[in-house]
């Protein structure tokens, strides 16, 4: 019988932090052991974060523990999901590595550069390595156009423009509190602009030289009360040269099919991705990336495990993705 991995749980409930464990446990390569949660990770959607927790444990059958301590000390778990507020992850994700766990997490990797920093530091001298869950290219047409970049089909990329807002209001049951804003490195341009950014680093290649950013408040008096931005612009130069416009937010509108929107520019082609479709110049060729996003998750997440015990296999998104990223939200100039 194959060895199934042993997770542990280290924040539950909390705003802005998926459950990971869950697209882990639909692998069928793994096993849920350990799940600590309480007020004290971050501002999140129960009323009662400790009684919450504790039910979430219940519902996946899983041991309730009362210190992430004893999840990052347990021999038995191989892999922890790391879902507390960005305000206090990066310990986590360091003491996690240090005992060489595998680490999962959602974007960011902390509140500050520093802290990613650290992260990134942990990993280099760990046994162990993490994923973290952000960005567009794990989508089929997005894939396509990186490995046509790879072939060098149009030539070398110079400027991309990525837009992506998400429709409708803000998420249904969804307080953006003061607490909240404090305990990430901005708003709507870190839970959704990191999907643009990190899908326009992926379709760049290069690392981040120069960034300039706008964070607003157009639509909504809550985010603003919470003192965070509900929208966001960056123009961001790259070391190889090429430049990225990347548009994100949270608009009180529904736009019908709303999707990422996706321009870009080489010295041989142009190629743009509306929704799932991808269009390569010249010629017109459409390449239809339709997916199912429970099985694309599925392949996301088995990557990752199979990068255990492969070293030839990577995660999709690395935590030197996230230590970039970092950079956008806490280093550069902010307008």
């Amino acid at each position: 019988m194959t060895k199934k991995y042993k997770i542990g749980v280290i924040g539950v409930g909390v705003w802005g932090c998926h459950s990971l464990e869950r697209e882990l446990l639909n692998t069928g390569m793994c096993e849920l052991k350990s799940v600590c949660g309480g007020d004290e990770f971050g501002a999140g959607l129960y009323e009662d974060a400790l009684v919450g927790a504790k039910a979430y444990a219940q519902e996946l059958n899983a041991e309730f523990v009362a210190s992430p301590e004893d999840i990052i000390n347990d021999p038995e778990i191989d892999i922890v999901s790391v879902m507390s507020a960005p305000s206090i992850k990066a310990q986590w994700l360091i003491k996690a590595l240090q005992n060489d766990k595998y680490v999962v997490t959602d974007k960011p990797l902390g509140l500050t550069l520093e802290e990613a920093q650290a992260v990134c530091e942990a990993e280099d001298v760990s046994k162990a390595h993490g994923f973290m869950l952000g960005g567009y290219h794990i989508r089929p047409a997005v894939a396509k156009l990186i490995a046509l970049l790879e072939q060098g089909k149009l030539g070398e990329v110079k400027a991309v423009s990525v837009r992506l807002n998400f429709t409708g209001g803000v998420y249904p049951g969804f307080n953006p509190t003061k607490r909240w804003g404090s305990e990430i490195p901005g708003g709507e341009s870190v839970t959704i602009g990191s999907h643009g950014l990190i899908t326009a680093m992926k379709l760049v290649g290069a690392p981040i030289e120069e960034v300039f950013q706008v964070r607003k408040n157009d639509f909504y008096e809550q985010y603003e009360a919470a003192g965070a931005d509900d929208y966001a612009i960056y123009n961001v130069k790259f070391a190889n040269g090429a430049v990225a416009n990347v548009s994100t937010g949270r608009l009180p509108y529904r736009i019908p099919n709303e999707d990422i929107l996706v321009e870009l520019t080489g010295t041989e082609g142009y190629a743009q991705i509306t929704g799932t479709e991808l269009k390569v110049y010249p010629g017109g060729k459409i390449f239809d990336g339709q997916f199912n996003a429970s099985e694309l998750l599925r392949g996301v997440f088995t990557q990752f495990i199979n990068s255990i015990s492969d070293a030839n296999v990577k995660p999709l998104t690395s935590l030197k993705d996230g230590l970039e990223l970092q950079k956008i939200f806490n280093y550069y100039r902010i307008i």
